[in-house]
């Protein structure tokens, strides 16, 4: 038969007599919730009293249940275990952990860092760390909240977000003699030495820089994160 919510006896009470119960002595359960013997002496009476009933048994420099007392100390030990963790899991979640970012060392070195002390006058209570590597990771199993790769737009997987694009173009001295603009952009091919780089400006201008957020997400990262395709 289940009693009453209003005549369940104080949680002070109850927590009083699971300290007890778990140490078996006064003293040491004083001590664990910082209050005087005599405190304690008198929650486990408040506690015997209400319930009318003898909760443990006192000797000489001792004290051991009474059957009834076992038995309201296993559920009521139980109780308060699942008590101190549902508490201990809010206050967690109240600190602020910080915020892990991966990119590719370049990506971090030219463009993210210079631009995280201006962040952090702006969102001071938010800390950031870096993850400059070129792999591809799994953000849930390392602990990751946001990966930024680079990828061509059409190549983008689900969930990720499109910074900004990149113009390329080439650099070089008058020395080298190269033809003017419209020629070299009508026939690339020609004056690439890199036999792969076969795309100059003006070709699809569909890549670009992508952000995607874990670990929230239940794909892996090596979908997530994309490895340069240029």
């Amino acid at each position: 038969m289940s009693t009453p919510l209003a005549r369940i006896p104080s949680i002070d009470l109850l927590r009083g007599f699971v300290a007890v119960g778990r140490r078996m002595s006064i003293t040491l359960a004083a001590q664990d919730l910082f209050l005087t013997q005599s405190a304690v002496s008198r929650q486990i009476h408040g506690l015997e009293s209400a319930l009318g009933i003898k909760l443990f048994e006192r000797a000489h420099r001792s004290i051991h249940f009474t059957p009834e007392g076992e038995r309201l100390f296993l559920s009521a030990d139980s109780a308060m275990q699942q008590l101190q963790e549902a508490v201990g899991a809010l206050q967690a979640s109240l600190v602020h952990r910080p915020v892990t970012v991966t990119a590719s060392i370049s990506f971090v070195g030219l463009w993210l860092l210079p631009r995280l002390p201006s962040f952090q006058q702006q969102h001071p209570q938010v800390e950031v760390r870096l993850s400059a590597n070129n792999n591809i990771v799994d953000l849930r199993q390392e602990g990751l909240d946001i990966a930024i790769r680079y990828c061509a737009g059409d190549s983008m997987p689900a969930g990720a977000r499109r910074l900004f694009g990149e113009t390329v173009f080439p650099v070089a001295t008058p020395a080298s003699a190269l033809p003017d603009w419209t020629t070299l952009q009508s026939s690339p091919a020609r004056f690439c030495s890199n036999s792969k780089a076969t795309t100059l400006p003006g070709g699809t201008g569909k890549a670009g820089w992508t952000c995607r957020a874990g670990p929230a997400s239940n794909q892996r990262a090596s979908s997530a994160s994309i490895s340069s395709t240029r």
